[in-house]
């Protein structure tokens, strides 16, 4: 079995989109869409293979219900990952 890749999120460019999620189903879902926990700093994808769950608990996606958990809306975020040729929010 290979190892599994782990992304490195210290070299990576992400952009936080200015969304106030009040429900889970309010999240957007994509392979560049990120949620990062505020509370312990973690990111987690909104599109992972297997279950995933931030350091500190309160955010958490079971990939078998298709569901996202959150614990407090207001320690929640979503963000954008940035590439070379993607446009940032303040220059579109």
């Amino acid at each position: 079995m290979p190892a599994r890749k782990k992304r490195r999120f210290d070299k990576l460019l992400f952009e936080r989109l200015p969304l106030q999620i009040t429900n889970t189903s309010q999240a957007p879902r994509d392979d560049d869409i990120y949620y990062r926990c505020s509370r312990c700093g973690s990111f987690l994808s909104s599109a992972p293979k297997q279950s995933v769950i931030c350091r500190c608990g309160r955010v958490s996606i079971d990939v078998d219900y298709v569901r996202l958990f959150i614990t407090d809306y207001t320690e929640f975020e979503v963000h954008r990952l940035l590439d070379d040729d993607t446009p940032t929010l303040r220059e579109t």
